[in-house]
């Protein structure tokens, strides 16, 4: 199971880096109107790399297409939920050293056939749980690391258009984009505070994809499952084995 959450590990990742990505800003956002695409993109990937913590989302326009609604942190914690379109949807928490993952009869059963609905219905309702290390575990915990993102971030050279202004979710940003072959690459940045990316849209054949980032440095919920609602992982790869 854990394969295909890594899978959207990876295009999370892929996301935030696109086109040459995106330690800290001291002069804030204020004054990025004035400046040329490529200093407002090293100066939105500067930002986003002193982040400790952030809210992080991605949808497709696209049916069957993967998404995450994830709070992450540089601690490796995370609380969040993922959808594969699909092969279904999981929420997923790590806290420490410890993953929480609760898929739905969707994902049960795309990832292992009847025997995993078998498994649904012992467990329905409740949260598979073990160390991040566990080789079922260990793809979802590797999903929650923002400080292995942030490490990523490294300019590609792009080639950004000057800045022009507008607003996302009322706030004030300033634009900029970047076309790389038959891909085009567009970055909000917040023109007030610090100058963090707060959405990047990225279209290409024929679909697009957008990210958007928020709720920089506010903790990642601390709140865990109880022992009532989680069951031991080794309890589950013995199910799907058929013990």
């Amino acid at each position: 199971m854990g394969k295909q959450y890594g899978r959207l590990a990876a295009v999370a990742a892929a996301a935030l880096v696109a086109a040459g990505g995106l330690a800290a800003c001291t002069s804030g956002g204020d004054g990025l109107a004035d400046q040329s695409g490529q200093q407002v993109e090293e100066r939105a990937r500067e930002a986003l790399k002193s982040a400790r913590s952030l809210r992080f989302t991605i949808r497709g326009d696209q049916q069957d297409t993967a998404s995450i609604d994830f709070m992450l942190d540089r601690d490796g914690n995370c609380a969040g939920t993922t959808s594969m379109g699909e092969q279904g949807s999981a929420e997923i928490i790590k806290r420490g050293d410890v993953v929480w993952f609760k898929p739905d009869r969707t994902f049960w059963e795309a990832q292992a056939g009847q025997a995993g609905a078998d498994a649904y219905e012992a467990f329905a309702g409740r949260y598979l749980t073990g160390p991040a290390s566990d080789p079922m575990m260990e793809d979802f915990a590797a999903g929650c690391q923002l400080r292995t993102l942030q490490d990523g971030m490294k300019s590609g050279g792009a080639e950004w258009s000057d800045p022009a202004k507008g607003e996302v979710d009322g706030e004030p940003v300033v634009t900029i984009t970047a076309e790389s072959g038959e891909r085009t690459h567009t970055i909000d940045v917040a023109a007030q505070g610090e100058p963090y990316p707060v959405r990047l849209v990225e279209k290409a054949d024929g679909s697009t994809t957008t990210t958007t980032l928020s709720d920089f440095d506010e903790p990642v919920p601390s709140e865990t499952p109880s022992a009532k609602e989680s069951v031991d992982v080794k309890k589950v790869q013995k199910e799907l084995a058929g013990g």
